[in-house]
């Protein structure tokens, strides 16, 4: 059985994708934050049931969206640490949807340094936006993606 960071450290390899392992320290920091920031503190597992503030989207395909937000910045990738302690940082939203297409299914979360936005993508094939991807995601917000507002 595969882990996921043995998922995307191959995946990343396969496709030629520079991806870095963020220190332990790093990614404790981060989730603490977003914790903080997007849950209201609350670090029940999984994340996405604890946040507080978000729009979210239905639809499979809802992760090959993401390099739109993303763009050519860096982004953090990590887990529900149940499923896995490491996280990745990405250089652009690309290299993330690249990724992503060579691996299996598994719920993931996306964020930068400064913990401005929080992505989630669940086991539901929802798509979860807090803090400034709230904006971006609402533009799919038509009738055959239910979204629901949770503010």
């Amino acid at each position: 059985v595969w882990s996921i960071k043995e998922q995307i450290k191959s995946a990343a390899n396969l496709l030629n994708v520079n991806i870095q392992e963020v220190q332990v320290s790093t990614t404790n920091n981060i989730v603490s934050q977003v914790i903080d920031k997007f849950a209201a503190g609350n670090k029940g597992i999984p994340l996405w049931e604890r946040l507080i503030n978000y729009i979210s989207i239905y639809n499979k395909d809802a992760w090959l969206w993401i390099n739109e937000l993303i763009g050519d910045n860096e982004t953090i990738m990590f887990f529900n640490t149940s499923d896995e302690k490491a996280a990745f940082a990405f250089n652009n939203g690309d290299d993330v949807v690249s990724v992503l297409s060579d691996t299996y299914g598994f719920e993931f979360y996306l964020t930068n340094r400064a913990v401005d936005y929080l992505l989630c993508f669940n086991h539901h094939d929802v798509l979860v936006a807090c803090g400034n991807a709230m904006k971006w995601i609402r533009k799919y917000k038509t009738p055959e993606h239910d979204a629901f507002l949770r503010a």
